[in-house]
């Protein structure tokens, strides 16, 4: 269980930081 709340914090960051590339792209 710890390891897949790992798994969800780092997607969690993934998503964020390609959100933020998306934004400065457009």
């Amino acid at each position: 269980m710890s390891l897949n709340r790992s798994k969800t914090h780092f997607f969690k960051i993934h998503l964020e930081n390609y959100s933020i590339n998306s934004k400065f792209e457009k």
